[in-house]
């Protein structure tokens, strides 16, 4: 996660971050994903990263996108 190389993110926000956006991941290449697990996932990571400007509000839109393709 580019985050954590440019130490914007560190310790465990750091891998909590990253571990819920691959599972976002994981969740998301399932030939038919469950869109409460996905949100699940993208709002802890929105949690994770909310003091990152920017970065926070790209995941917002990931969750209100993912609600609305479900």
């Amino acid at each position: 996660m580019a985050l954590i190389d440019q130490n914007a993110l560190a310790g465990e926000a750091a891998i909590d971050a990253t571990d819920e956006m691959e599972k976002t991941l994981a969740q998301a290449e399932k030939p038919t994903p469950d869109k409460t697990t996905l949100l699940e996932h993208l709002n802890k990571a929105t949690g994770l990263v909310s003091g990152i400007s920017g970065l926070a509000g790209a995941f917002a839109k990931a969750v209100t996108t993912v609600g609305q393709l479900f």
